[in-house]
């Protein structure tokens, strides 16, 4: 799942093309939110769970383990 889907999935904001029109419309639709305090709380809780330094490095050394133990010296 990318960014975008777990984005929507969570509520965390809104997804807009990288489109002038698109662009815009995200734009008002974000000025008349009620919600945007609770979409950013979830947005930080999402990048803190997901992408901080920490968290990637546990997965690239998982990753590493995974695959290092597939191959034979």
């Amino acid at each position: 799942v990318g960014l975008c889907e777990k984005i929507e999935e969570i509520g965390a904001g809104i997804i807009v093309r990288p489109e002038v029109d698109s662009i815009v419309t995200g734009i008002k639709q974000m000025i008349t939110r009620k919600d945007k305090a609770v979409m950013g709380h979830l947005a930080k809780e999402l990048v803190d769970n997901n992408y901080t330094w920490d968290v990637i490095a546990i997965e690239l050394l998982n990753n590493f383990e995974k695959y290092a133990s597939r191959t034979k010296l």
